[in-house]
C-alpha cells in the first residue's frame, strides 16, 4: 500500500492499546501512549538537528526503553535506523556506522567511550548524545535530556506527511550479522520484514495482558525484532532486562508475572546448567505459557521444557536478512517435535518453496546433476536449505546487504530451472518423513576427516551429555603432517576435576560408544570461559585458526 510503513503500524497499536503498559525496564513503566509522546518529542529534536527523511541514523545503546523510543523517532520522520552492536569498538564500529551511510549517530553515557575513541574517523557524521553531558571531551556534540525535551511538542500528527511515498517494501533500516567470520555485514531490512518479525509472538498465543521477558540484545533481530515488535503488534507488555543473568532470570520472570520469554543460542543450556547447581529455580512459581527462540540444543530440550514446566516451546529457524523461516510449535506433550527447528507438511512446503539440496562439504559447493541443476536430498539426508528469492513479492524477496558482492554470494542462480533464484541459508538441514526439519550444521563448521563428514552438532550433543561438561564447542583442525582433512577437536567448559585421567577415560568411553570412529574427538581443549557472540552462539573461527599441537 502507498504511504504505509512500520510507524503506521505503531500508530494503530497506540490507538488500540494506548493506556496499556508497553515496556517495563528496571523501575520504569511506559504505556503505549507514553512511548508515543516521548518518541514524538525526540523526533522533533532530531529534525532540529538537521536529520531529515531518507537519512540513516546509527543507534549505539544497550538495552533500555530509550533505545526503542529513539528508533521510533527516527522512523517516524522517514529516516532509516541502523541497529549497532554496542560491544563493537574501533575499526568495527566505524565500519558499521559507515556501511549504513549514517548522517548521524546517537549514543549515551554507557556507550560514549566507544564513540569517543573513533570520533576522529567520523567526519561528516553528526554526534548526538542522550542524557546530559558526557564525561569525555567531544569536538562537536549535540546533547539532549528529559528536561530539555519538555520544550518539544508531544504531537506527531505532522510526521505522516514526511513519510509520503514510503511503503512496506522500502527500507526500514539495517541490522547487522554477528560478524563471526569478519566485519559485520549491514543487512537491509524492509518495513514489511521488520513487521513480520513480530508474528511469532502472536502465533505463540500472547496478546493484551501477557508479559514477554527478554534479556536478549535489542539491537538484534531476535530481541529487537521478534520481542519488541511482537509486543507492539499484539499489545503484550515487554519486560526488558539490560542483559542476561542466570541468577536473576527466574526471579525477574516471577516478580513481573511474565507469561513468555525469549531465548537464543546457548542461553537454554546456561539456564539448565544453572538449575543443576540451584535446583530451587525448578520450583519457581511462574505463569509461563511459552518460550520463543532459536538454537535450543536437542540435548538440553527435555531438561529445558520439562524441568522448567514450559507448555509451549516455539523454536524457529531463520536468518536476520533471510526471506523465509521455519517454525516448530513444540507442545510439552508432543515429544516427537523436540529437537526440530521447524515443521512443514506438503501444503506449507509448497507455499514456502524451501528445498534441501545436495552439498559437498569438502569443496563447500552445491552438487549439480548432469543437467546442470541442483539435486534435492532424500528424507534424512543433510543438505543446504535454500529459499526462493521472489523479486516481485516483498515478503519473499532477499533484500541483501549494503555490500553488493556479499549479497551476490548469498544467491543461487539457475538452481532448478533457467533464470530462477534462491537465497542460500548457509546451513545444512535435514527433513524427516513427518515434515520435521532438523539443524545439522553451519556450512564451514562441518568438516571431513578420513573421507567422512563430521557434524559438530552431533558430536557436541554427545560430549555435552557427559556429567560435568557445561559447554562443548566442536570444530575441525588441520593436523600437522596429515592429509586426512580436519580432525575433531573440542573446546570444553568444565570444572578442573574433569581433567583427571579417570574422567577423561570416561569421556573417551562415551565417545567410542556413541560416535563413529572418524567423528571421535582426537583433541580436547579446556577453557575457563567460552567465547560466544552477542546472540549466544559459539565462536569457532578463532579456535579453528589456533589449531592443535599433537606434541602437547
Amino acid at each position: 500500500t502507498d504511504d504505509y510503513c512500520f510507524p503506521d503500524i505503531w500508530a494503530e497499536s497506540v490507538a488500540k492499546f494506548g493506556e496499556s503498559t508497553f515496556v517495563i525496564f528496571e523501575h520504569r513503566r511506559l504505556t503505549f501512549q507514553d512511548m508515543d509522546m516521548f518518541s514524538n518529542q525526540l523526533a522533533h529534536w532530531l529534525l532540529e538537528q538537521g536529520v531529515k527523511t531518507g537519512d540513516a541514523v546509527s543507534l549505539v545503546m544497550d538495552n533500555k526503553a530509550e533505545f526503542i523510543a529513539w528508533w521510533l523517532a527516527i522512523t517516524k520522520i522517514g529516516a532509516q535506523v541502523a541497529f549497532i552492536n554496542y560491544n563493537i569498538k574501533q575499526k568495527g564500529l566505524v565500519h558499521c556506522i559507515r556501511a549504513a551511510g549514517s548522517a548521524a549517530v546517537i549514543f549515551d553515557g554507557d556507550t560514549e567511550q566507544s564513540v569517543h575513541d573513533v570520533q576522529g574517523e567520523l567526519s561528516g557524521v553528526r554526534l548526538l548524545f542522550w542524557g546530559g553531558e558526557p564525561r569525555r571531551a567531544f569536538q562537536d556534540l549535540h546533547t539532549v535530556t528529559h528536561d530539555q525535551l519538555l520544550g518539544y511538542s508531544r504531537d506527531g500528527s505532522g510526521f505522516k506527511a514526511m513519510r509520503k511515498g514510503i511503503k512496506m517494501a522500502d527500507n526500514f533500516g539495517f541490522i547487522y550479522t554477528s560478524g563471526t567470520t569478519g566485519l559485520p555485514k549491514a543487512a537491509n531490512i524492509m518495513h514489511i520484514k521488520f513487521a513480520q518479525f513480530g508474528s511469532l509472538i502472536a502465533a505463540s498465543g500472547l496478546g493484551p495482558g501477557d508479559r514477554l521477558y527478554t534479556c536478549l540484545p535489542i539491537f538484534h533481530s531476535a530481541g529487537g525484532g521478534i520481542g519488541v515488535v511482537g509486543c507492539i503488534i499484539t499489545g503484550a507488555t515487554l519486560v526488558l532486562a539490560r542483559k542476561f543473568s542466570a541468577s536473576r532470570f527466574w526471579p525477574e520472570i516471577v516478580a513481573h508475572g511474565c507469561t513468555g520469554f525469549q531465548y537464543i543460542g546457548e542461553l537454554g543450556r546456561y539456564l539448565v546448567a544453572y538449575a543443576k547447581e540451584h535446583p530451587e529455580v525448578l520450583d519457581a512459581p511462574h505463569k509461563l505459557k511459552c518460550a520463543v527462540g532459536n538454537g535450543l540444543r536437542p540435548e538440553v530440550w527435555d531438561d529445558f521444557q520439562d524441568g522448567f514446566r514450559i507448555p509451549l516451546v516455539t523454536e524457529f529457524y531463520g536468518a536476520t536478512e533471510g526471506n523465509g523461516a521455519l517454525v516448530n510449535f513444540s507442545l510439552r506433550e508432543n515429544k516427537a517435535s523436540r529437537g526440530a527447528v521447524g515443521r512443514a507438511g506438503a501444503l506449507l512446503t509448497k507455499v514456502l518453496g524451501g528445498r534441501i539440496i545436495k552439498f559437498n562439504v569438502e569443496t563447500e559447493e552445491v552438487v549439480r546433476g548432469a543437467d546442470g541443476f541442483c539435486i534435492e536430498c532424500a528424507n534424512g539426508e543433510p543438505g543446504e536449505l535454500v529459499i526462493p528469492n521472489v523479486q516481485d513479492d516483498p515478503a519473499k524477496r532477499f533484500k541483501g546487504y549494503t555490500d553488493e558482492s556479499a549479497t551476490k554470494k548469498k544467491l543461487l542462480e539457475n538452481a532448478f530451472v533457467q533464470g530462477d533464484s534462491f537465497f542460500r541459508t548457509g546451513d545444512l538441514l535435514s527433513k524427516n518423513a513427518d515434515g520435521y526439519f532438523f539443524f545439522v550444521d553451519r556450512i564451514g563448521d562441518t568438516f571431513r576427516w578420513k573421507g567422512e563428514n563430521c557434524s559438530t552438532m552431533e558430536i557436541s550433543e554427545i560430549v555435552s551429555s557427559y556429567p560435568g561438561v557445561v559447554e562443548a564447542n566442536v570444530y575441525g583442525v588441520k593436523v600437522p603432517g596429515s592429509e586426512d582433512g580436519r580432525a575433531c577437536m573440542v573446546a570444553i567448559g568444565a570444572p578442573a576435576e574433569l581433567q583427571s585421567q579417570e574422567q577423561l577415560d570416561g569421556l573417551q568411553r562415551l565417545c567410542e560408544k556413541e560416535l563413529p570412529k572418524y567423528a571421535q574427538p582426537l583433541f580436547l581443549r579446556f577453557l575457563p570461559d567460552m567465547d560466544t557472540t552477542q546472540t549466544f552462539k559459539h565462536q569457532k573461527v578463532q579456535l579453528r585458526e589456533q589449531g592443535c599441537d599433537p606434541g602437547a
